[in-house]
């Protein structure tokens, strides 16, 4: 079996909580609204899930298509759906202004394939929204195992069977492994900072206790714990082809 299908990537984890997914969606939004008019461009949406992602931007963009390997969609208006095999993107080159791969890399076991096929679709100056978690926040969020990423993956797979009675199908990322996978394609803009440091801008999912103590907290010490931070967000802008190193 293709080991895309084998990890059950979008299905296993798709979170149908209405309220959470819409002020995760409109987080996505306020990023890509900074960077970029979604009035006029063309939006892919890789995993679908629940569908509100999808479908919240459906409402400001030109056109959105999302592509999932099952529906399991709650929301199925405003955008075009297409169900996928594997990482490989059934659209021609320079077909998208905007991806978005929201928490979704992290399930993939080819993620090399994953952003270059994106890259491949995306326009020249075309916006990557990626999110994914941070391999070394301090407790695994699918597993719910403290220290789970810092692990030989052998070791991993062996936990997760034993004490969790399940497969392991999650390849977590950090930053060096990031700028290591887009090898020089992308110029990396982050904002895992500027989104702790701004929880009422972009809807940050914590406790409503916490976001007048984020915007309190110095940058420096938001720097401090920033290795340990539960997610990594990043914009990366395909670079033109005049700009990339032959």
């Amino acid at each position: 079996m293709n080991l895309y299908l084998e990890s059950k990537l979008y299905s296993s984890y798709a979170d149908f909580n209405r309220e959470l997914r819409l002020r995760k969606a409109r987080m996505v939004i306020a990023i890509l609204n900074a960077n970029i008019d979604l009035a006029k461009c063309n939006v892919l949406d890789i995993g679908t899930g629940s569908g509100f992602l999808a479908w919240e931007i459906s409402k400001i963009s030109r056109s959105v298509v999302s592509i999932n390997i099952s529906d399991e969609r709650i929301v199925k208006d405003g955008y075009k759906f297409i169900i996928v095999s594997d990482e490989r993107l059934p659209f021609k080159d320079f077909s998208f202004d905007v991806v978005i791969s929201n928490h979704t890399i992290e399930h993939l076991p080819n993620q090399k394939l994953h952003l270059n096929e994106i890259h491949r679709v995306l326009k020249e100056n075309g916006l990557l929204y990626l999110a994914t978690p941070n391999k070394y926040t301090i407790t695994d969020p699918h597993y719910k195992i403290p220290f789970l990423g810092y692990l030989p993956y052998s070791l991993k797979k062996f936990i997760i069977r034993r004490f969790k009675n399940k497969e392991f199908d999650t390849y977590p990322l950090g930053y060096k492994d990031i700028k290591k996978l887009i090898n020089g394609k992308f110029d990396l803009q982050d904002f895992t900072l500027r989104v702790v440091k701004n929880p009422y801008r972009y809807e940050l999912d914590v406790l409503p206790i916490l976001k007048p103590l984020l915007l309190m907290t110095p940058e420096v010490i938001l720097r401090i714990v920033f290795f340990f931070m539960p997610s990594i967000i990043v914009l990366l802008k395909k670079k033109r082809c005049d700009d990339r190193k032959i």
